[in-house]
């Protein structure tokens, strides 16, 4: 069989990502191939390479018999990924700050440079540009503390993010108005101060995932589930 044309499987992705992340096709909304692939002007061959790459993402789910769905979130996962992110970023922020002190300028220039590139997607202000940003802060931050096998359980998790971030993104949020939104917990790690950095960090994964738990529970009808959020404020 012939290879696809990279170009058409490549924008396919790209255009199927941006209206998920965008909002533009809901969680648990089904995909329909041929219209989609009739809407982009492609085949249905490019577009099935697109929605393969998007399931290994996580952004979508493929059903046998039934179809591929936007994926979808109740508030109950939003916490459960909440929880096990927190515990991975605190411990990869208690890494970080027990680096020794040859380490810290390097360190502190790397997490700047980490911070300025999320401030820079405050320039193009859409909700995919941000999500992709705010990934790469934790996903940098996670790598820094140079535990090869934490960040290879960060990874999936990463993926699961990116779409639940897109379930309560908006230009109100105040997470997504500060450009600096990172500067106390680099703050914290920079005058290795553990305590204060796995406090930062565990404030600022709830603050995302109250957001996002109350929206997964109004796109799936139900509640934004109080006892996980209690369960996810201890650290």
């Amino acid at each position: 069989m012939d290879a696809l044309p990279p170009n058409l499987a490549d924008r396919a992705e790209t255009e199927m990502r941006a209206l998920i992340l965008g909002g533009a096709l809901k969680p648990g909304e089904r995909i329909f191939e041929a219209a989609t692939a009739k809407r982009m002007g492609i085949s249905r061959a490019p577009l099935r390479e697109a929605l393969r790459r998007l399931e290994a993402q996580g952004l979508v789910t493929a059903v046998p018999g039934q179809g591929v769905f936007v994926r979808a979130y109740t508030p109950e996962d939003v916490w459960q990924v909440a929880e096990l992110r927190r515990c991975l970023q605190q411990f990869a922020v208690s890494a970080l700050v027990a680096l020794p002190d040859v380490a810290l300028p390097d360190l502190a220039e790397r997490l700047a440079a980490l911070e300025a590139q999320y401030a820079r997607a405050f320039e193009n202000r859409s909700p995919g540009a941000l999500i992709e940003a705010n990934l790469a802060f934790h996903v940098g931050l996670v790598r820094l503390a140079g535990n090869a096998r934490l960040a290879a359980a960060f990874e999936p998790l990463a993926a699961e993010l990116r779409l639940i971030h897109s379930l309560s993104q908006s230009e109100q949020d105040p997470a997504f108005l500060n450009p600096r939104t990172y500067s106390p917990l680099i703050g914290r790690i920079v005058a290795r101060d553990g305590a204060g950095a796995e406090a930062e960090i565990a404030r600022l994964i709830r603050g995302f995932a109250s957001k996002a738990a109350i929206a997964a529970g109004e796109s799936n009808g139900g509640s934004s589930s109080p006892r996980r959020k209690a369960s996810s404020e201890r650290s």
